[in-house]
Order: C-alpha cells, then structure tokens, then sequence
C-alpha cells in the first residue's frame, strides 16, 4: 500500500529552516530558497505596495514590515532584499528567476513593471539581526558595524580604521602592502585574530602613518565606538554618500521588537537615528522587521509617545503580513501533492465524505469541517481545522502573545509531525491527530501536567484499550482546550482518531477512560466537557458545581439578554414601503417586547424561547404552524435546537461564575484560580452569544403554514421578505399614487427623450427611463392590466375591472398606462376596424382623443415577446462575456428585442472574426488553438442577419442553459487565445528561436543532447496541450535550458579562461626578457607580443552572463562554439610563444655604419661586402622517447642557437 510520503511532493531529507538567514550568499542555497519561496495573492499586494513606496517621492524612507513568530516576515523580507541587490545566479538575475512566481496573480504586468523600477537606483543592502547582535554601543553602532560588514570591513575598531582608509582612498595600497609584506591577503590575515593586530600596525607603520600617530588613530577608533550616537552615524553615512553619489543605503534591521524587549535597543535611542537618518533623505532607507506592529511597540514600552514623533513619521509606512499567509504556505510548499495523489485523496474523499465531515466537525471558535474533496486533499494528512487549532494553542487566541520567539512556529511544528512523528511512513488515508501536534508544537511540558500523563497511562492500563492510550489522550484534551475547542467525548475522540474507520470504536474508548480518569479525579467534568485540573481547580470546579442556585428564569434571563442584542431582532423591527419606514412589533411567545417601536399596526414577527424546542423540534414547529395559519399578522422565528444544550450548559457557566467571584475566604491559590476563570467570563458570553445568533440563523420561519429555513447568510434577508409579503397580505394590490388622464396623448407625441419627465418620480408608474427606454414590465400596473388583456377587451370593460377591487384604480391610471404600453409597443389596439401596432401610425393617436374613442377601441397584449427576465439575462450574459470591452457598445436593460438577439450577433461576428485573423491560415497557431477553432464553430450558428423572423428563435435558443454557456465558454476561450498570442507568442517564438540555437551549439561541440531532448519534448508537449495554462511551465522548460546552456558556457569559460591566462603570463616573461635589452632591438616581437596578449585578453572572462534569450554572452561576446574554438587554439597558440621566447635579439641586429669621411680627409680603403657564412650543424636529433616537454626543451634550444646567426647564413649539416 502506498505511504502518504509517496504523494508528497516534498522531500523530508533535510529540515526547513526554523529561522531565515538573511546574509545567506551561497548561490545555490540563494536558487533553492527563491524557488522554494510561494507569492501568495496576499504577499503580492504587500510586494506592491512596499514597490510602490520604494519608487515613490516619498520623503520619509521608512517602512515597518510586521507579521507573528513563524509568519514568513523574515523570508519576504529576503526576497525583498534580493530583488533590490538582484544578484545574477547561474547567467539570469534574480527579478528574470522572480517572473515565474507572478504568472497567475491579479495585476501581475503592474508588479513585474514595478519590480524592475527597483532597478533604477544602484541599491546596497545591510541586513542584520538585531537581536542577535551585540547591543552594547546602541543602535547607532549597531547599524554602523552591520554597514562596515556589508562594505567587507571588520565590525570592531579595525572596521573604524579601515573605513578612514576606504573614505581616504587609500585602502587597496593599503591591501595591496598587506599582500606584499605577508603573500596573502588582508582579508585572510584578518579572519586569524592573533594576526590582524600586528599586521594591521606594522602596515599602517609601514609608510602610512608615524608610530605615535598610529597609536592615537587607534584610540580615537575605539573611543569613537565608545561613544558611538545618530550623530555620528549620519556623518559616516553623509561620508561614504559624498563618495558615492549614486548608492542608496537600504538598512534591513531584523527582530526590532524582539531586540527592544531584550533592551539591547533603547526606544529613544531609535527615536535619535530616525531623527538623524532623516537629514539624509531618500538616500538612506529603513527596513524595519519586527513581530509585533509599531503601535504595539510604542505601547509596550514606558515611554510618552509624544517623545517618538520620529519614529512614528519614520515609519508611517507599515506592511503586516497575516496569519492567513502561513496556512497557503503550508499547503503550497509542505503539504503539496503529486498529481496521483492529489486524484487518489480526493477519490477517497467523495467515497467516505460523510465520515470525514463528521470527523473533522470539531465545535470550537472559528472551526470549519471539511466540505469538499480538494480542501481535503489540500490539508491531507491534516484537516483544515487543526492549523487553526495550532494557531490558537501556538500563540492564544485574545491576548497579544509577547513572547514569540520562544514558541515553534505553525510551519515547523507541521514540518515536525510529518518526520519526527513518523507519520510520512504511515500507510496512506492515515491523518494526523491532536496529541501529534501537540508533542510537536510544545516544546516544554508543564510538570504538573507530566504528572498528569504518567497517572492517565497508569489509571487506563488495566481497561485494555486497543487504541486509547492515557498520555496521548491528554495530549488531546490538552490540545483542544489551548485552542478554544470544547472536550466533550465527541471532540476529543474526534480529535484523537487517526484513521476515520476507527472513529466508533475509538469513541466508545474515549468515553470508558474519560469516565475512569473523570473517577480518579485526574479530568473533571464540567457540563458535557472534559479538563485536566490541578488540586486547586478541582476544588474550585467542585463549588461552582455544588452551586445550586441557577433557577430556570436566571438562565432564561442569560439568553433573552443576548436575544436583544442581535442584529436580527434590530433588522426585524421595521421595513421600508413607498420610501417609508413600517414599524414591526419583536417580541417573545409570551409578549415580551423586544424593539424600541411603538408600532400599533398588528404586525409581529415573534422570536420562540430556544429551550423550549429542545423536546420534540418538529412538533414544536408544527404546534405553531397550526396556532399561526390564520394570522396573516404574525410571522414566528423558531430557533434549531441543535445549541440549546450548548447554550443553557453557557448560560449556566456564567452564572455559576458570577457566584464564585463572590465566593468569601477563598486561599490565595483559590482566588489565582478564580481570576483565571472570571478571566474567562467575556469570553463564556461571546460564545453564548454566537451560539444564540446561529441558534436562530439556523432555524426556522413560520407564515401561514409555510416554513422556511433559515441560514446565516440568509435570515435577515429572508425575514424581510416574509415582512414585505406579510403586508403585501394585508394590502393588497395598492398603488401609492395615480395618473391623469391628460398625460396619455403627451406620450405619444413627445420625443423619446422627454417621457419620463412627462410622468415624473412616481415609483409605480416608471414606464420609462431618461433616454425614453420601456422600463415597466415588472410595475404592478403593467402585470394588472396586461392580465386582462390577453385577449381583446375594449376600453369600457376594461375600466370597469380595473376600477373594482383589489386594484381600485382610476380611469387616469387606466387611459395613461394604455398609452404608454401601446409607445412601448407593448398592446395592439383595434379602432374603427383597423389594428394599430405601432402609436406613429396614422390614427392611432385618436383612441385617446376623449373618453369615448377610449371606450369604443379594443385592446390586446402583444404576447410573442421576451420577458424582462429573459432580456435581462441576455444582457447579464453578454455583459458576464465583457460586451462592452470588447465590441466598444453599450449594452442595457432597456434595449428591445431586436437589439438584443443583434448585439449577440455583434460580438459573435467580432469574434469570429478575431480567430479568422490570428490563427486561421497558419497552421502552427491552428494546431496548437484548437479550441479557438471549436469555439468559433460555436459561435458561427449567432452570425447569422437578424431579421423579425428569425430573432424571437435565436433568442430562445441563446437563453437555453448549455447554449447560453457554450457560447460565453467560447468567448471566454478565444479571447484567452488571443489575448495569449498578443502577449506571449513574440515570447514563445524567441524561445523556439532560442532552442534551435542552443541546439546548433550543443552538437557543434558535440555535447551528449539527452537532457536537451528530454527538455525540449516536454517543452512542445505543454505548449501543444495548453500553452494559456501552461504558460509557466513552458517559462520553467525554457528556463532549464537556459541552466543547462549556461552550465556548460560556465565550465569551456572556465578552461577557456585557465588555458589563456597561463599564456599571457608566458607572454608576459616573453615580454619581460625582450625589456633587458633596449627597445628598437625587438620592434617585431614587441608587436607579435601585443598581437598575442590581445588575443588572450579576449578569451579571459570571470564570469558568464545571458541576458533573455541570448545564446552569447553578455560580458565577453562570445558563444559556446566560439570558446569551443578558443580551447582547440591553445595547443598552437603555445607553440607560438614557445618559439617567441627563442627570437628575442640580445644584440642589435641592425648595427650602425661608421659615418662617411668628409672631403679633403684621406679615405679609408673599401670594406669587402660581408659574405654569407657557411655553419656546420651536427644532426644531433634526439633518438628513443622523449615527452613532449623533453622535445620542446630541445626545440627551444636549437632555436636558441640559430638566432645567434646572421639570417642570410647558411646551416650546413653533417651528413
């Protein structure tokens, strides 16, 4: 069977650190942690607004990053840093490797723009620790030592000397003598502390400073750390800043409350450096990194606030990162799953959901089940619940926890359950349970609860559990109780379990050894839970107990209290008719009122005792429905029962509370245990009343026999609406206003524009809107009078019905609303034996000249038409499909038919022809977009002209549920599609481009293209599955190759570099001999010297860097075929400088002639022309073996002798 570690996607060989170093610099480690690193949704809102702040004019250059022991502060605040360093790893800088993690989050282009705004300034980072860090000489110097070991410096006075030396210029002499005198470096000697003393005064002695002078630099050095305040930080930094104009100092301090409680930082002392670094401007920044928010801070410590003005403008800017955060890290980096795996638990899920969702139902504050099978394959081998629980048992749930650093953090103590417990060699669909986490997530156990487990594993060994064990049952208990869920057996047992299919038998344990314990008086019961308790608390708990004074109408009283609280007593009380308020009676079964109102109009809504549904729920609702089904004015809210045991066992808590606070002559002990539990009342009430609320949001509605259920989300929602209906009963088909009759042929000769003026703000009769658009299908006098006018009924008979009950309208109402239906071609109407449908028609008008033609004209609703839903949903639909964006075309309610069924052809016609122009005819773009194909297939069927024969059927077919989705998946698809090929496809192309590339150069060197292949294969694969989805993963394939191009660019460099600078060190002998000798004798080797020193120069490269898609490098122009031929050249560029080192003339091979004598002076005899001479040379080669150096060597010395020859000799060998 598998093992759960076998669908983890995490390997549990190493630990996940505890706590974030942030000076970290291995490269390696650098890649692992940004990989590792999730951007929540959450964390890239907080990116953007610390980007945002960074770019700004912002003239205080502060910010305060917050977040609880474990949040990830620490690493976000990393990732900050590097994005601001942006070192390049392995050829790609760290904003290109950060790109990837922005592919899916909201307003990703905005934050990629931004990130790389970071790199306008040129950033230098000083991180530390500031609770790790000695505090001796203040915050001040704290920041100062931190700057010098971030510029290479020591921290201590050498640190202060070297600086001296850094701002004077002088300190690469200075190492440079250092190298001289001792042949390794002053970094090397400086980390040897019986070293650096000596070398750093016979230096500085050594042509830098006198000896007196030397010894005063010292202690003025060390004097000024001594002394070290704002002050002189701001002239240090003001120093290093006139040097270097173009830096900005970015101080990341992290654990800054931790360091304040620990008082190696004095609050005022951060008050003088903010005060101080604010003369600076936005040239020095500070990161300020802490557990606890600044207001937090401020308040902790005893000082007045008016005294940290600075501090508070200093750091106006405040990030804190939330709980919530740890809970997505968990699940994305440690409890992450294999695709198997993920498909196997939620498998599991859907075929035993019941008995997980039992399980998981752990009563407590803020605890959810868990309802679905991808939150539970998330979680797994967790429950969702359980990293709230761990929260609260971490770090409390009310009070400001001060002492975090202590604590494990969520993500470790997960960590820990899955390794030290073991657990990920379980068998799968094994879970983990509370006394789990709590072995892992307490790390010093209490001695009085030590004991407590030794006695529970005592007093259960003789009941032969299978499963139980004693300790591990406390755990629990322990577990649940710190974090605020209740021990009643169920929860414990539930708690307990780690495989669901034991659960029944695990609960019938759990009760025998709660029982058993609960006798032992090692738990006490109190009400349905169960608590581990000291001496001292059992005696409490025995009194409160003992206590039996809690009468039934004291704890009636407890929860009518709370029943008057809530907000849904206060939103029944009235509702709003007309624009008017209603008052509503709120009261009990019994009369006791529960509003303020003094409404007199009869209308109740009455809220039933909850203790009294406790015996028989559905008889209890029945016995009101019969008691009620007449009463038109009374609406009855029964609560659930399911909280009543809950809420009467709460209300008698408080009460029993209430008395042992008055309990007299109480120990000190006695009283300590009191306090605690009074601690506990407002939080007994908070339950109480939560209990209360969901007691009646989970009940029922009763009105005139029907019964509605009601939910959290819906019950206020759900009582005004039966409020709203229950007066709909009593007044039935009223109108709040009425019409005259002169308005009708006003509207049918006014423009469109002015109807509405012409009718005005009455809220019954807003026929139309203010471009003159039909807006009353739903008004209660359009439904009425096109009842009656389904088939034709003249104008006579039609006043007498509409005048009668329960409409009661005038003969206004009547005429006016005919005629502004018949402008909304809404009737048709017969006069003098002619139909009219449109009011433009000649004589249409004369139906409402007078009362008689009115009375005389029959009328008829046009029935073939779409109803305000159907339009409605149309235009909900289009708009769902982003109408107005892409068609550049209002869309609205008002709109006819006609318009409508166009508009859908509109925006099916854009599309269409949107996939015709970007993938049609390219094959490439079709066989990957497929589904833009299928999609425009679907959307061909709606381009069809409309006509008024075809548009009421091409609506109906559009409004059909399948069709009205495909057609909005089909947009939805397609403008994916292309929106992918605008943004992407450029992308795309240089990465193919970029593969081709790589490829010619790997097999032009011949390098083993295995690892490329399987790269490249997946590669096409994803791309010609799902390029939109699998746009990441292509970016991570393509960023493989980039590795792997790089690698073996880093290694040939390498050799490349090492090969030609050992030849330009020969070179530079070369040169070195041929300089003994006076320059004019060597003008041809000096030149071949140079020729060749330019060609090593140029294959000597320190590092490797791509850039995008590049296949060269950015540093040293070359590609790897290039360095490739670079390394085949060394063997002959060798041999050239071998020979060189043979041609360097030791005699001036063109000899001055002796001058002319001058005229009248007797001249010498002519000199014979020199003659050519013959050398004899013995055929000396070398016999046997030789290695090649032996060779050369002999080479060179032949060599050597023949240049001491004229060059027109002749070389003669013996035969």
């Amino acid at each position: 069977m598998k093992k759960i570690k076998d669908i983890l996607a995490i390997h549990l060989d190493e630990d996940i650190k505890s706590v974030i170093d942030l000076n970290q610099q291995d490269e390696n480690e650098i890649i692992e942690e940004l990989d590792g690193f999730i951007l929540t949704e959450s964390l890239a809102k907080h990116l953007t607004d610390f980007c945002d702040f960074f770019i700004s004019n912002t003239v205080q250059p502060g910010l305060w990053l917050s977040g609880f022991y474990g949040s990830g502060k620490s690493y976000f605040s990393k990732m900050i840093g590097f994005l601001l360093r942006n070192p390049i790893l392995q050829g790609t800088s760290v904003r290109d490797r950060f790109q990837n993690k922005l592919i899916g989050l909201p307003n990703a282009g905005l934050l990629q723009n931004n990130i790389n705004e970071l790199g306008k300034t040129n950033n230098h980072i000083v991180l530390f620790d500031a609770a790790k860090t000695t505090g001796n000489h203040g915050i001040s110097y704290m920041m100062m030592g931190a700057f010098l070991k971030s510029l290479g410096l020591n921290d201590d006075w050498v640190g202060v000397i070297e600086f001296n030396l850094l701002m004077s210029g002088r300190y690469k002499a200075f190492c440079d003598k250092v190298q001289q005198k001792y042949g390794n470096t002053w970094a090397e000697r400086r980390k040897n502390m019986d070293e650096v003393y000596d070398t750093l005064e016979d230096t500085m002695l050594d042509g830098f400073c006198t000896e007196s002078a030397y010894n005063e630099m010292r202690e003025a050095a060390k004097l000024r750390i001594q002394d070290y305040d704002a002050v002189k930080l701001q002239e240090d930094l003001s120093r290093y800043l006139e040097k270097n104009s173009d830096v900005r100092i970015v101080f990341m301090i992290d654990e800054v409350s931790e360091a304040i409680a620990q008082q190696k930082i004095n609050i005022l002392d951060l008050e003088g450096v903010a005060e101080s670094v604010a003369a600076l401007g936005r040239k020095i920044w500070t990161i300020a990194i802490a557990q606890l928010q600044l207001d937090d801070v401020i308040n902790s410590v005893n000082v007045n606030k008016s005294l940290l003005t600075k501090i508070i403008d200093r750091f106006r800017k405040r990030i804190n990162i939330s709980a919530e955060e740890v809970d997505t890290i968990i699940r994305k980096r440690l409890l992450a799953k294999t695709t198997e795996g993920n498909d196997i638990l939620q498998d599991y899920y859907k075929k035993n959901s019941g008995k997980i969702s039992d399980i998981s139902n752990i009563i407590g504050t803020g605890l959810r089940k868990t309802a679905d099978a991808q939150t539970y394959a998330d979680y797994y081998p967790f429950y969702e619940h359980q990293f709230k629980m761990l929260q609260y048992f971490l770090f409390g749930t009310q009070k400001l926890v001060k002492t975090q650093v202590g604590t494990r953090g969520m993500l470790i103590s997960a960590f820990d359950v899955l390794k030290k417990e073991a657990l990920s060699d379980r068998d799968l669909y094994t879970h983990v349970n509370a006394s789990q986490l709590c072995r892992q997530a307490e790390e010093a156990v209490a001695e009085s609860l030590r004991v407590r487990y030794e006695q529970a594993d005592e007093h259960l060994s003789g009941l032969n559990l299978r499963f139980v064990v004693g300790h591990e049952m406390l755990q629990s208990i322990h577990f649940l109780t710190e974090s605020g869920a209740k021990t009643t057996v169920e929860n414990i047992s539930r708690a307990y379990v780690n495989c669901p299919n034991d659960y029944f038998t695990i609960l019938d344990e759990i009760k025998q050894a709660c029982k058993k314990l609960a006798d032992d008086e090692i738990l006490i019961l109190s009400g349905e839970e169960y608590r581990i308790t000291s001496e001292t608390q059992q005696r409490i708990f025995e009194m409160m107990n003992s206590y039996d004074g809690i009468a039934s109408y004291r704890i009636k009283g407890e929860i009518t209290k709370q029943v008057k609280q809530m907000s849904l007593v206060r939103n029944a009380q009235s509702i709003t008719i007309d624009s008017g308020n209603i008052g509503i009676s709120v009261c009990s079964e019994n009369g006791e009122q529960f509003s303020n109102n003094s409404a007199n109009n009869g209308l109740k809504v009455v809220f039933h005792d909850i203790l009294s549904v406790k015996p028989s729920f559905n008889e209890y609702v029945e016995k009101v429905k019969e008691e009620t089904q007449n009463q038109k004015k009374i609406i009855s809210i029964i609560p659930t029962p399911t909280y009543a045991s809950d809420i009467q066992a709460i209300a008698e808590q408080i009460l029993r509370i209430d008395y042992i606070k008055g309990v007299p002559n109480l120990t000190f002990e006695e009283k300590k245990v009191v306090d605690e539990i009074a601690n506990s009342l407002e939080e007994k009430i908070r339950q109480l009343e939560q209990a209360v609320v969901k007691s009646y949001t989970e009940g029922v509605l009763v009105y005139l026999y029907n019964t509605s259920l009601l939910t959290a989300q819906s019950a206020v929602q759900t009582i005004k609406d039966c409020e709203l209906k229950m007066y709909g009963n009593i007044y039935t088909k009223r109108l709040s206003g009425s019409l005259k009759d002169s308005l009708a042929l006003q509207l049918l000769k006014a423009n469109q524009n002015q109807l509405q003026n012409i009718l005005g703000q009455q809220p019954d009769f807003i026929f139309f809107d203010s471009t003159g658009q039909f807006i009353g299908d739903q008004l209660p006098v359009t439904t009425e009078i096109m009842s009656q006018i389904a088939a034709y009924k003249n104008g006579a008979d039609l006043e007498a019905e509409l005048s009668a009950e329960p409409t009661g309208y005038n003969f206004g109402t009547i005429f006016t609303t005919l005629a502004a239906l018949f402008r909304a071609s809404k009737v048709i109407i017969k006069y003098n034996n002619q139909e009219f449908h449109s009011w433009q028609q000649d004589g249409a008008k004369e139906v409402f000249a007078n009362t008689r033609n009115f009375q005389r004209a029959s009328f008829k609703a046009v029935t073939k038409s779409l109803t305000y839903n159907e339009k409605r949903d149309i235009v909900d639909t289009l708009k769902d499909c982003r109408y107005k964006d892409l068609t550049e075309q209002n869309i609205n309610y008002n709109m006819n038919d006609f318009e409508l069924v166009d508009a859908i052809r509109t925006l099916a016609l854009i599309e269409t022809n949107k996939v015709n122009d970007k993938i049609c005819g390219d094959s490439e773009l079709e066989r990957i977009f497929q589904r833009s194909l299928r999609a425009k297939d679907v959307l061909h069927s709606y381009t069809q002209t409309v006509t008024e024969y075809n548009y009421f059927g091409t609506a109906r077919t559009f409004l059909k549920d399948e069709e009205n989705d495909d057609f909005c998946k089909a947009v939805e698809r397609i403008e994916k599609d292309i929106h992918f090929i605008n943004s992407n496809m450029r992308v795309i192309v240089l990465q193919k481009d970029f593969f081709v590339e790589v490829k010619s150069e790997m097999e032009f060197v011949d390098i083993d293209m295995q690892e490329f292949d399987t790269i490249y294969e997946q590669y096409m694969l994803l791309l010609e599955t799902d390029p939109v989805n699998n746009y990441s993963a292509i970016l991570a394939q393509c960023q493989k190759v980039k590795d792997l191009y790089y690698n073996h660019m880093q290694q040939r460099a390498g050799q490349m570099s090492n090969g030609y600078c050992e030849l330009l060190s020969k070179l530079q002998a070369v040169r070195a001999e041929a300089d003994k000798y006076p320059q004019g004798w060597n003008n041809t080797l000096y030149k071949k010297i140079n020729e060749k020193e330019l060609v090593c120069k140029k294959y000597i490269t320190a590092r490797i860097e791509l850039k995008d898609y590049q296949i060269r490098c950015s540093l040293c122009h070359l590609q790897l075929r290039d360095i490739d031929s670079a390394i085949k050249m060394l063997p002959q560029m060798e041999v050239d400088i071998d020979v060189m080192t043979t041609e360097v003339n030791i005699a001036d091979p063109n000899p001055q002639q002796v001058p002319k004598p001058q005229q009248g002076t007797p001249q010498p005899m002519p000199q014979p022309k020199p003659q050519p001479k013959e050398r004899k040379l013995r055929n000396q080669l070398p016999t046997g073996k030789l290695s090649v150096a032996e060779y050369k060597q002999w080479l060179k010395q032949q060599l050597a002798m023949v240049n001491q020859f004229d060059s027109a000799d002749i070389l003669k060998f013996d035969e």
